[in-house]
């Protein structure tokens, strides 16, 4: 009867001390706690993003696409471009602000180099909100261009984004760094990453202030579309069909998770194969725009392109790791081994060759109606083509 009664008491002194030991663990690790969860935040807002990319491409996107909680902008007026403009200018300086001052804690360390975890912490949570803040001004600078300028808003949300993946991949950096000495190695990383965000900041400020210039806006589209797509091209050169964790896409990056899988395998093919398919009709609009050089024409292909390589890589991925990782036969092994190793290569060679297209078609851009590389944008287009017969018959 003693021993009974003495089992609640012992249990409740166990919990405790349990409790008191999880949350000195939790002290000590605040920066990989707080990277943890604005990581799962920025994953969020980069889905917010995708959505209202999808509504400005549909001529749909309207007020009620803010988030909940975007209080702070209740006071701007969609007619008052400059409140916009300079509160987008403002919370890209603070950003970029922040992660520099984590960049100097680190380097100005001198021989005892280390990421602080209070460093870490507070970079995650100041960083988070001025990335929000971010977000919705640009969506405000985007809905007061209207519906007529669809292809222009998705440039204005694919440049925020390109801000929210740059400072993601700072974060992972930060997570896996922070409490820890840094080495020469981790320096490198950092000077990398530090250096992304600084030029996604600075690629989105050029995008704010020349959208309204038709003039130009195609052409600033057309850049950032090829840095996304150089991205993802060196995202897949990376990849190693013997090492599946290797085999991943800059948007699952965002999120820390693998994709989920449907169960049936012909789910994937058709997928990869209906993707493909719209690689072509990307460089028809590349064909197109090269022909003409309107400023409308170069924004649409641009906007297209960039789509097309984002979700080929995304469909690519989750079809090769599927196929890859299911138990076969001997015989059925090398066979799936030998069709993925086309696919990929057929893919990696079109994603190649579809940049090529662009870089052509941004030469002639520049150049005029008279430019050569009007020609090579045509006869690139010829070796998508191929790529696409290739994977589409390996897939």
């Amino acid at each position: 009867d003693v021993v009974r009664l003495q089992r609640p008491e012992q249990q409740r002194l166990l919990n405790e001390r349990f409790a008191l030991l999880m949350s000195a663990l939790q002290a000590s690790a605040c920066g990989t706690q707080a990277c943890i969860k604005a990581l799962s935040e920025v994953n969020a807002l980069m889905a917010d993003l995708d959505t209202s990319a999808m509504f400005a491409s549909a001529g749909t996107l309207a007020p009620d696409a803010f988030s909940s909680d975007a209080t702070e902008f209740k006071f701007v007026r969609l007619s008052d471009p400059v409140s916009i403009n300079t509160t987008i200018e403002e919370v890209s300086k603070q950003l970029e602000a922040e992660v520099t001052q984590l960049r100097s804690s680190v380097t100005n360390g001198g021989d005892s180099m280390r990421l602080s975890q209070e460093d870490v912490a507070q970079l995650a949570q100041s960083s988070l909100l001025s990335l929000q803040t971010l977000s919705e001004a640009v969506k405000l600078c985007a809905i007061r261009l209207g519906p007529e300028q669809s292809q222009a808003q998705v440039s204005l949300i694919n440049a925020v984004k390109d801000i929210a993946q740059a400072q993601t991949s700072f974060l992972e950096w930060c997570k896996l760094t922070a409490g820890r000495s840094v080495t020469s190695q981790d320096l490198s990383v950092l000077e990398k990453k530090f250096g992304n965000v600084k030029n996604s900041i600075k690629s989105m400020l050029k995008t704010v202030r020349n959208v309204e210039d038709e003039s130009s806006r195609g052409t600033r589209t057309l850049k950032t579309s090829l840095e996304a797509m150089s991205k993802e091209l060196q995202t897949i050169e990376e990849w190693d069909l013997e090492n599946l964790d290797t085999i991943t896409y800059s948007g699952e990056i965002a999120n820390g998770e693998h994709p989920e899988t449907p169960n049936c395998t012909m789910d994937h093919a058709e997928n990869l194969i209906h993707v493909t398919r719209l690689l072509l009709s990307a460089t028809t609009k590349a064909v197109t725009a090269s022909n003409s050089l309107k400023q409308e024409d170069i924004m649409l292909a641009a906007n297209a392109g960039r789509k097309t390589v984002s979700d080929l890589s995304q469909s690519l991925c989750v079809t090769l790791r599927h196929h890859l990782r299911q138990p076969f036969t001997d015989e059925d092994d090398e066979r799936i081994k030998d069709a993925s190793k086309r696919c990929y290569e057929a893919a990696r060679e079109g994603v190649h060759s579809i940049n090529e297209v662009f870089k052509s078609l941004l030469q002639a851009s520049q150049e005029g109606k008279e430019s050569q590389a009007k020609m090579q944008v045509t006869l690139t287009v010829r070796k998508v083509a191929l790529s696409v017969q290739e994977l589409t018959n390996s897939a």
